[in-house]
């Protein structure tokens, strides 16, 4: 209850950030002003921006606007109708997706590699990754490289690379308020807010979801906080902060049950599972330094730490069974130089 409050107080802060629309002053004589179409720019075939025509491998591009109109729940239903990529969910609602990609499939890793802006996701045990972590209302765009890519980007590229693009400070002052209520309790909201002040643009963005499931003891939540701040030092060089911080919590599976078992109560659920639980916690940061260096060549470096804390326990017999206690520190290292 108290996780609750602290959140929709967060909410009312963020309403009283003002909205301010821009005017655009540029215009034709006629009183419209010109339209350019720039061909369509990718960076996870090589690292560095590429027009998508002079791209040779087999990528997808999803913007923001298709994410808007595919009316997906998460990202593994967003990716579910791309060639080549084959989904599925093992709990039945949405909390345990999976994607497996050309053909490669495991009981452990999938053989594709995950990033957000950059930032390797695979985790360091089994290169698996929580798509209900990485809430799809933070996201700009996605690039989905199909294909073996190990030689940019080492053995987890085998399948190909899901390259996740998130939302980045804008130039207009914008805050957006969102929200629904469903069926056994089911509630989303959403929060964000971004602008600039003076050579600080900053982008805040908090979420919320919470179900009490179709199933008994099948109850959820999941909170998400994302930060980012973008200081321009000169007109060379830029600094970018970024932080994050996730935190789920889940009771047991639905489970499947037969025709006459829901005849009888469609709500029962498997016996024992009262006690079936799982919570995981992440946190992301990462700081990024860029220089331009004239037309010639830039340099950019990125240091980031990841920690994340799971526990989860499941129902073997009549009494529950712990079964995996995790806890993964990962800090890494990047640096990139351009040269044209």
């Amino acid at each position: 209850m108290k996780r609750f409050v602290g959140f929709m107080v967060f909410v009312l802060c963020l309403c009283i950030v003002p909205v301010v629309c821009a005017q655009d002053a540029s215009s034709s004589e006629e009183g419209e002003s010109d339209v350019v179409v720039l061909e369509e720019v990718v960076v996870t075939a090589s690292r560095a921006e590429r027009k998508l025509s002079k791209v040779s491998s087999s990528i997808s591009v999803i913007s923001e606007e298709e994410i808007k109109d595919s009316n997906a729940k998460n990202i593994p239903d967003l990716l579910k109708n791309l060639e080549g990529i084959y989904t599925y969910d093992s709990s039945g609602v949405g909390t345990a997706g999976r994607i497996n990609m050309r053909g490669f499939w495991g009981g452990m890793s999938t053989h594709q590699l995950i990033l957000i802006d950059g930032i390797p996701q695979n985790k360091g045990k089994d290169k698996l990754v929580d798509w209900d972590l990485i809430p799809l209302d933070n996201v700009e765009r996605i690039e989905v490289l199909r294909g073996p890519a190990s030689a940019l980007y080492g053995d987890n590229a085998m399948s190909g690379v899901i390259n996740i693009i998130t939302k980045r400070p804008g130039a207009t002052p914008e805050t957006k308020i969102s929200g629904s209520y469903g069926s056994f309790n089911t509630q989303n909201y959403n929060v964000s807010t971004s602008g600039m002040v003076e050579k600080t643009g900053y982008y805040l963005g908090v979420s919320r979801k919470s179900t009490d499931g179709f199933r008994r003891h099948s109850d959820y939540e999941n909170i998400h906080l994302n930060g980012k701040l973008d200081f321009l030092i000169d007109e060379a060089q830029n600094l970018k902060l970024s932080l994050n911080y996730h935190e789920k919590e889940r009771g047991a599976h639905p489970w499947a049950i037969a025709e006459d078992l829901i005849e009888q109560d469609r709500r029962q659920a498997k016996p024992g599972s009262e006690d079936d639980k799982s919570e995981v916690k992440k946190s992301d940061s990462e700081i990024t330094y860029h220089k331009d260096m004239g037309n010639a060549s830039d340099i950019e470096g990125t240091f980031y730490y990841r920690y994340e804390d799971g526990e989860s326990f499941y129902t073997a017999t009549t009494k529950p069974t712990k079964e995996q206690l995790e806890n993964e520190d990962t800090c890494g290292l990047l640096f990139r130089l351009n040269t044209n």
